[in-house]
């Protein structure tokens, strides 16, 4: 059927709905999911079909689960399962759907002249197949389910706060305890710092005890400290203006002034 439906109506949307309306087994939401079709593909033009439309021109028993008759014990949709069944069961559809006895009982039953009938269990017979369906198991209704009436819904009432701090621990039984905490009601009392019963390390007005760990932090050796070496600093390198030539170097210095005073434009002596 649906491959039918999806020629014409080809929306994903559509298409959702059209298998929540097939599956449901609550004809409420059968009805709701009908509504949803309607709206996804509303009326536009009176000679163009609807997908609700054409769903109603189908009977609903013949594609919807709500609708099936109550008598089906089978509510599956497809058809696959009848197929194959058919297929196993085709080279005996003609004998009888019963579980006889095996044939050393048969031949013992008729050598009595009893009706093998007889022999069958119950739990084969159509009484208990009946009883067994016979209570039917209501769906618990849901909010989609509310009868709509003219009246306003209800409100929960309004909460009124009460005085005072809230209490934040429960209310409890008169078989509890009235603090399930652990407290050191009964225990002995020992001082940390002289190791003594009966107080501790706050108000405690003795000398400590060698073994606490008040007098080994007092009486702790001092750690040596080691001075670090500092490391030689490397003589800044000479300046130029120190540099002096030596003598190989200096006789281009002298050459070059001799030079230059030879060149030099003479005076007038007077």
């Amino acid at each position: 059927m649906y491959e039918n439906f999806k020629v014409k109506f080809k929306s994903l949307e559509l298409k959702e709905y059209f298998w929540k309306a097939a599956s449901t087994a609550n004809r409420r939401e059968f009805d709701h999911f009908m509504k949803k079709i309607e709206e996804l593909d509303p009326k536009i033009k009176d000679d163009v079909e609807t997908a609700s439309e054409w769903l109603k021109k189908i009977n609903p028993q013949h594609w919807a689960r709500s609708h099936f008759p109550i008598h089906s014990k089978c509510d599956i949709l497809v058809n696959n399962l009848c197929e194959s069944f058919n297929n196993y069961i085709i080279e005996a559809r003609d004998k009888p759907i019963i579980r006889y006895p095996c044939c050393y009982a048969c031949a013992a039953i008729g050598s009595k002249r009893a009706k093998l009938e007889d022999y069958v269990d119950d739990c084969y017979k159509k009484s208990m197949y009946l009883k067994v369906y016979n209570d039917i198991i209501h769906i618990v209704p849901g909010v989609k389910d509310y009868i709509k009436t003219s009246f306003e819904p209800f409100k929960p009432p309004k909460i009124k706060k009460k005085r005072g701090r809230p209490k934040k621990l429960r209310r409890k039984g008169p078989n509890e305890l009235e603090s399930e905490k652990s407290t050191r009601k009964g225990l002995t009392h020992v001082c940390s710092k002289c190791h003594q019963v009966g107080h501790n390390k706050g108000t405690c007005k003795n000398q400590p005890h060698h073994k606490s760990k008040i007098f080994k932090a007092r009486n702790a050796p001092e750690s040596e400290h080691q001075e670090i070496p500092q490391a030689s600093q490397a003589p800044p390198p000479p300046s130029l203006s120190q540099e002096q030539p030596s003598g190989a170097e200096a006789a281009p210095t002298g050459t070059r002034r001799s030079i230059l005073q030879q060149h030099a434009p003479r005076t007038a002596t007077q």
